[in-house]
């Protein structure tokens, strides 16, 4: 039997939110992310989903999850680049003496 077209529209609707939300991942627009998955639950927690459409999903969510996984190793290499720099700062400015602004500033941004 072939499905009606509201079951159509809904399972074109769900799998769009999730290619919009790999997408926005992609690009590093994780708020997007955020509300493709609330939407996507909000219809999900409505509706019947067939095990082929559940396995799509899936498939697409680790995806979304390989780039945040991605993203936050990035983001935790940058800052241990920045937590060495300014150790380093830190050390330098004790070595050439300066009690000024430098050393202050520094110790703000950490």
């Amino acid at each position: 039997m072939p499905p009606d077209d509201k079951s159509v529209a809904w399972t074109d609707g769900i799998s769009r939110l999730t290619v919009e939300a790999l997408d926005a991942a992609e690009r590093g627009h994780w708020d997007k992310v955020q509300a493709c998955y609330h939407e996507r639950a909000t219809w999900l927690g409505h509706n019947y989903v067939s095990s082929n459409l559940a396995q799509a999903l899936l498939a697409m969510d680790a995806r979304v999850t390989a780039v945040a996984q991605a993203a936050r190793a990035a983001i935790e290499q940058e800052l241990a680049q920045t937590q060495t720099a300014h150790r380093q700062w830190k050390t330098l400015s004790a070595t050439l003496g300066d009690t000024g602004s430098v050393g202050h500033q520094l110790d703000r941004l950490t």
